[in-house]
């Protein structure tokens, strides 16, 4: 029986950082000035990327921690922004262990979904939490395609159970080695995965930079994705690329691949969070990181004005 639909609570794009606590120092204290920073470039949103149980300096720059949790995220909520969450990115959380250890990610999972839900309750909206399939290198792609549905349906009734608020978005990743095992790199094989579900609560997360990235893997000029692959997104990342290759960086021109792939949702009426991947170190290399990610707001709100249609073929 296919799932029930569950509607944005907004026909407006989101647009907000991905708010690691590097860039408030990693001192909750500090964090009220930094969110005064985001409402100043027209933020609407944020992206946390969760986490519980062992953390080092590194962990912590990135992740909030669960003593943390509820804290940071009424300080969002206090200024208005609607708070998105991202699974942690800790090796323990990574879904390539769920055919032998689903137990254990289950009960590392359950306090991020139960806290999810918290939230969408709190504030009556539903909100998005983004995941990394599973992409075990040692089995082929069918086999990590079937173990992120067991999470996902698992994930789904943990949802349901209390309240349903969560939507769950894999995120379209990039593949150097172009691994056969992995099915969260090709746009027509995550398009199929998620479509499987029929359900409004099971989409993707695009990447435009991965997607930008594994185009330059594959040794082909990059095409914008067309309107099947974009029905399927209900959540956004997008990032420049230095000029070294580095990914999150600055986007610092309404003329580069990424800026001007966001003109593509206006067209495509996606309503949802746009999340501005700008990694702190990378934005210190062009100047005061503030300043710099100020100037990234400035492109993706021009280009998310973009009305026109596109200019090229599409790609599904």
């Amino acid at each position: 029986m296919p799932r029930p639909k569950l509607k944005q609570d907004t026909e407006v794009i989101r647009l907000g950082n991905a708010s690691a606590p590097r860039w408030y120092g990693t001192k909750i204290e500090n964090l009220d000035g930094y969110i005064e920073h985001l409402v100043a470039f027209g933020a609407t949103s944020t992206e946390l990327v969760l986490h519980h149980g062992l953390s080092d300096q590194r962990n912590a720059s990135v992740h909030v921690q669960q003593h943390d949790w509820q804290a940071t995220t009424d300080r969002f909520l206090a200024h208005g922004l609607h708070c998105d969450f991202h699974a942690s990115l800790a090796p323990a959380f990574s879904l390539r262990r769920w055919q032998l250890e689903s137990r254990r990610l289950q009960s590392l999972y359950r306090p991020l979904l139960r806290f999810g839900e918290k939230i969408a309750g709190q504030t009556g909206s539903p909100l998005v939490m983004v995941i990394h399939a599973a992409n075990a290198f040692e089995v082929p792609a069918e086999t990590n395609a079937r173990a992120t549905t067991d999470f996902l349906e698992w994930a789904l009734g943990e949802s349901e159970a209390r309240g349903g608020g969560l939507r769950f978005a894999i995120e379209l990743r990039h593949d150097p080695e172009k691994h056969a095992a992995r099915f969260d790199a090709d746009r027509a094989m995550l398009r199929r995965f998620v479509e499987q579900f029929d359900s409004d609560r099971i989409g993707i997360c695009w990447d435009i930079g991965n997607d930008l990235q594994q185009a330059k893997w594959k040794d082909m000029a990059p095409v914008p994705p067309g309107s099947g692959f974009l029905a399927r997104v209900i959540h956004v990342h997008a990032h420049g690329q230095g000029p070294g290759g580095d990914m999150h960086y600055p986007m610092l021109s309404p003329r580069e691949p990424a800026a001007e792939w966001l003109a593509l949702l206006a067209v495509a009426g996606y309503s949802g969070s746009v999340t501005l991947e700008i990694r702190y170190r990378l934005a210190g290399t062009r100047g005061d990181p503030m300043e710099i990610l100020g100037k990234s707001f400035q492109v993706a709100r021009e280009r998310l004005r973009e009305l026109e249609e596109p200019a090229g073929n599409a790609r599904l």
